[in-house]
Parts: C-alpha cells; structure tokens; sequence
C-alpha cells in the first residue's frame, strides 16, 4: 500500500503561521465552522484561544478561515481549551443509518510532527455511542503518545502489523485481522510494526453517561 487511502488527503500542516493551505475539512466535516462557533458561544478571542491551547493566533486564523488542516492532536487542544468534546466539533446526526464508502472523505495527520499516522473519522456525532476512526501508518510513523478516555476499544488490523501496549504491562502484536479489545480507561498507544504501511480500524464505544470521546495524553506508566 502506497503513502495515502485512494481518494484521501494527505497534505499536513503544523500549528506554525505559515501553515500550508488546506480546506478545514476532516473527512467531510467542516471544522473551521464549528472550532469557530465554539469559540465565539464561549466568549474567547482568537488571541484567548490560541494562548489557552498552546498554538499561535496566525495559525489559528488559518483554520477558522479554512486555509489550514488541523491535526487530530490539535482538535484535542483546541477541545481542552473550550471545555467541550472534539465530537462537538462533528455535526448532528440527522439520519438512522450512515454509509461511508472506501475513500470518502479526507484523512488529516494524528499529530502535528512530519511523518505522522493518518487518520479519518468515518462515523461519529454527538449523541452516538459509537465513533470510528480508520488510520494509515507508514513504517515508523508516529501514531501518538499514551492516552486514555471513557468507554471502551475495539481494534481490527486491516493490513500491516501493530504493536499495542497497555499500561498494566501487556504488549499485543496484531496481524492482519486480528482483533483486540480493551477498557478505554487502561493507558495505552499504538506503533506500526514491519516494513510494510498498517491500516486500522478502530471502533470507540462509549457509555451514555460519559463525556464523548475524551482523551488525555499521559507520561508512560511506571
């Protein structure tokens, strides 16, 4: 499998001023929107915001007038510094049913760094107990650091190899079309494995009394 999901982006761009032209679009959703929405219903100036989530104003700019793609990583913040879920960040769901086609959408970078994992939401809202992501990830590529959230993973390898450790102490090495389950609130990360990309379907289920989909980076467990 080649650098990129047929039909995908795959441009990144950095929380820095200069930030490479992009459609604010994530798999379809239009987050300049919604980042922008948020912020005015929460009374904050760029300059309050981007201070808050440890970015620059330039860039932040970028992204609420659609000239920047932010990273997965970089939602986070910006949903830490609202106060609100990156889900909120996701339109309402308006129909029973969702059918998301191989390539439909667009992928953005799990982390800010050059040569990060790609990811793409294909199903998720506020109000849904269910939010999956697909992820790309070339040999050596970053696919984050230790985190934890509500609610619960299942993980299905669809190419490649992945190794996944635990925060008790397990490590899981995952072919193609295995499956791993686990507790949302055990730390955990991700690598690629092998010399070949790895592709990953990760389905996030959530209880309906928690928050959606929150996530917290953590140091590494002792």
């Amino acid at each position: 499998m080649g650098g990129g999901v047929p039909g995908t982006r795959t441009d990144m761009s950095t929380d820095q001023s200069n930030a490479s032209n992009g459609d604010g679009d994530v798999a379809g959703i239009d987050i300049a929107g919604a980042v922008r929405a948020h912020r005015l219903a929460a009374g904050l100036t760029m300059r309050e915001l981007a201070a808050r989530a440890g970015m620059s104003q330039p860039f932040l700019s970028n992204l609420e007038n659609s000239r920047a793609m932010p990273s997965i990583a970089t939602l986070y913040r910006i949903a830490n510094a609202l106060g609100v879920s990156p889900r909120e960040f996701l339109p309402e769901a308006r129909t029973r049913v969702q059918l998301v086609r191989r390539g439909d959408g667009a992928m953005g970078p799990v982390g800010e760094e050059l040569g990060s994992a790609m990811t793409r939401v294909v199903s998720g809202a506020p109000g849904r107990l269910v939010e999956a992501h697909t992820y790309l990830a070339e040999p050596g590529a970053s696919m984050g650091d230790w985190f934890e959230h509500d609610g619960e993973d299942l993980l299905y390898v669809i190419a490649g190899s992945l190794l996944v450790e635990l925060g008790d102490g397990q490590r899981f090495e995952l072919g193609v079309g295995d499956v791993l389950w686990y507790e949302g609130n055990l730390a955990h990360r991700w690598s690629p494995e092998g010399d070949g990309a790895t592709e990953l379907l990760c389905v996030h289920a959530r209880p309906k009394s928690a928050p959606s989909g929150h996530r917290s980076t953590l140091d590494p467990p002792g």
